[in-house]
C-alpha cells in the first residue's frame, strides 16, 4: 500500500511533484546519486535555486505542545488510504486499526520533541512543486500543521529508514559529493540529519559551497532559525562536520555540534514517496522493528540480534540507534547542554531472535509501533 501524499487541499501533491522533477533532468528516474569514495569535489558552488527565504517557513521549529492538533485518522488515511489495515470499518469516519492507531501514537510520542523533519520535508516538495504563495508567507494554521506533520511521519516508514541507514554508513565526503550532484539538477532532493549523543537535527540541504580545496559548506535551511542562512561544515581532508545548533552566529558557536561518518546522513525525498504503510498486510510480523525510545538518562540497552545497542548515534551490525531528527530551537533556560530534557531514540533493528530484550531505566519508555510476531518475544527488564 504506497502512500498517495504526505500533504492534502492543495498545499502540494508530493508524488507527483518530486518524480516529474527526477524526469525533467534525463537519466535514470532515481533520485539518489551513487557517490564515488574520496571523490575530489571541485572548488565551487553547486546551488538549487531554494533559498530560507523565500523557500523556508517564517515560523520555527516547534513541539507537540505548541498546538492542540495531532496527528489523527485522517492524516493516516491520507498517507496511506482507508483501507481495512487502516481503518476497520468501509463507511463513515475512519475508526483506525489497532495497528494504525499505535502507529499514530508513535508519531505523536515522536512530535513532542519538535517538527523539523517536516518542516525541511515539506519546504522541499513545495519548491519542487513551484507551490504558490511561497512558504514564507505561510501562516502556522491547522491544516498546515497536519501537512507537517504527514511529512514528519515519514521518517518512520521501513523504505526511509533503510536508505538513511545506507548513507548513514558513508562518508562526510561522500556525502557532499552527493549532494553536489544532487543539487546540480536544480532541486533539493535530500533533507540532512547531524546527531549527537543527546539530540538529532534535520535540516534541508539547498547549496554547497567551497571556500577552500578541503572545506564543504553545505547551506540549509534549518528551521531552528527561520529565513536565516546556515551551513553544515565538512572538512573533506579529515572527513569530519561540525554544525551550530545553538548559537545566533554559527562562526563563533560556543557549543558547535561535531562529529564524523555515522554521525551525518542524508534522506532521498524518492524513499518517503516509494514507502509504504510499514504494519499492512504481510508486513506484520516481519523481522525489522521500528522502536522510540524516550530516556531523561541513558540508562538503557536493547539486546538485538546484531548485538547489544546503547543510547547515542550509532550502527551495530545492520541496526541503526539515532536520537530522533526532532530538536527544538535553543532556550535561554536551557543554555547549559547539561540541564536539557528526555532524548527520544529512533532505533531500526531486528527484534527475533533467542534472548532478546530490553533493559530501561526507572526514566524511560519505549513504544513499539506495531505488533511483533516472533519465535522469541520481546523480553522487557526493568532496572532503577
Amino acid at each position: 500500500m504506497h502512500i498517495r501524499s504526505v500533504v492534502k487541499g492543495g498545499l502540494v501533491a508530493m508524488g507527483a511533484a518530486v518524480l516529474l522533477a527526477a524526469c525533467g533532468g534525463g537519466g535514470t528516474a532515481s533520485n539518489t546519486p551513487t557517490p564515488v569514495k574520496n571523490a575530489v569535489t571541485p572548488v565551487g558552488e553547486v546551488d538549487s535555486g531554494a533559498k530560507p527565504n523565500p523557500d523556508g517557513f517564517a515560523f520555527p521549529n516547534f513541539g507537540a505542545a505548541a498546538t492542540p492538533t495531532e496527528f489523527n485518522a485522517n492524516d493516516m488515511s491520507t498517507m496511506f488510504s482507508s483501507g481495512p489495515d487502516i481503518c476497520v470499518q468501509s463507511s463513515g469516519e475512519c475508526e483506525l486499526s489497532a495497528e494504525a492507531r499505535a502507529w499514530a501514537r508513535m508519531v505523536n510520542q515522536a512530535r513532542v520533541s519538535g517538527h523539523c523533519e517536516g518542516l525541511a520535508v515539506l519546504a522541499s516538495t513545495r519548491f519542487i512543486g513551484n507551490e504558490l504563495p511561497k512558504t514564507i508567507t505561510l501562516a502556522q494554521q491547522e491544516e498546515l500543521t497536519h501537512a507537517i506533520m504527514r511529512a514528519f511521519a515519514t521518517q518512520f516508514l521501513d523504505e526511509t529508514q533503510e536508505a538513511t541507514k545506507t548513507w548513514a554508513k558513508k562518508s562526510p565526503s561522500e556525502i557532499v559529493s552527493a549532494l553536489v550532484e544532487s543539487l546540480k539538477t536544480g532541486a533539493p532532493k535530500f533533507t540532512l540529519g547531524v546527531y549527537t549523543d543527546s539530540g538529532g537535527h534535520a535540516v534541508l540541504p539547498y547549496a554547497v559551497e567551497f571556500p577552500s580545496v578541503d572545506i564543504a559548506h553545505i547551506m540549509v535551511y534549518d528551521s531552528n532559525w527561520p529565513g536565516m542562512n546556515r551551513y553544515v561544515e565538512v572538512n573533506l581532508a579529515e572527513e569530519t562536520w561540525k554544525f551550530s545548533f545553538s548559537g545566533a552566529d554559527p562562526v563563533s558557536d560556543p557549543q558547535v555540534w561535531q562529529g564524523g561518518a555515522g554521525d551525518i546522513d542524508i534522506t532521498p525525498l524518492q524513499a518517503r514517496i516509494d514507502g509504504t504503510c510499514p504494519f499492512c498486510g504481510g508486513k506484520v510480523g516481519v523481522q525489522k522493528s521500528l522502536l522510540l525510545i524516550r530516556s531523561a538518562k541513558p540508562d538503557w540497552s536493547i539486546q538485538s540480534a546484531d548485538g547489544t545497542l546503547t543510547p547515542g548515534s550509532q550502527l551495530v551490525g545492520d541496526s541503526v540507534v539515532r536520537p530522533l531528527r526532532a530538536a527544538l530551537p535553543p532556550r535561554p533556560d536551557f543554555a547549559d547542554a547539561t540541564r536539557q530534557g528526555p532524548t527520544d531514540y529512533l532505533i531500526f533493528t531486528n527484534l527475533s531472535g533467542k534472548g532478546v530484550s530490553l533493559q530501561i531505566g526507572s526514566t524511560t519508555r519505549a513504544a513499539e509501533p506495531r505488533r511483533m510476531e516472533t519465535p522469541f518475544p520481546l523480553k522487557f527488564v526493568k532496572t532503577r
